[in-house]
């Protein structure tokens, strides 16, 4: 499979997307308009100076911007991607649900989150966090980024190289 947005090498976006997510062709066709427009945006939000980390390994396979905009695309098409119609149910989900809307409420996507719990209590037990300091100025985007899987990847990569480098100071 070519094609502008899939990339070179062994593991391309589309690999990604197939593999690593697991979301097949009928959930998401090859064609659809959405895998596309997802990874241009990716490309634009995510910092090109990470494609300046030098790749020590094999060159066919992606390197730390390639993986950090494949994860950024992955939390971004659980968030954006619209369920086909007719919709295609989430396997096992009962009652059916279509696929993407069962993922946006699994991950509390469509659920406001102001930050993280510093402390809670109740009558036997109590727990506290310390936030730490690179969590206090996270903007709502970065927040949104922490509930799925390839978002917190994302920001993991991104985090490696600077806390300045996904707009954290």
């Amino acid at each position: 499979m070519s094609g502008p947005f899939y990339g070179p090498g062994d593991w391309s976006y589309l690999d990604f997307v197939r593999k690593s997510m697991g979301i097949g062709a009928t959930i998401l066709p090859d064609d659809s308009i959405w895998l596309p427009a997802i990874y241009n945006m990716s490309l634009d939000i995510v910092n090109i100076i990470l494609a300046t980390v030098p790749q020590v390994g094999d060159p066919k396979y992606p390197n730390q911007y390639a993986i950090a905009v494949y994860n950024y695309a992955g939390d971004r098409i659980i968030s954006l991607t619209p369920d086909s119609d007719p919709p295609v149910m989430y396997p096992g989900s009962d009652p059916p649900v279509p696929y993407f809307e069962y993922l946006r409420k699994k991950f509390s996507i469509d659920s406001f989150v102001a930050g993280v719990v510093t402390y809670t209590a109740d009558v036997s037990t109590s727990v506290s966090f310390q936030v730490p300091n690179w969590m206090k100025e996270m903007s709502l985007s970065d927040l949104e980024n922490l509930k799925t899987p390839w978002g917190r990847r994302y920001m993991a990569i991104a985090q490696q190289y600077g806390p300045t480098i996904v707009g954290i100071t």
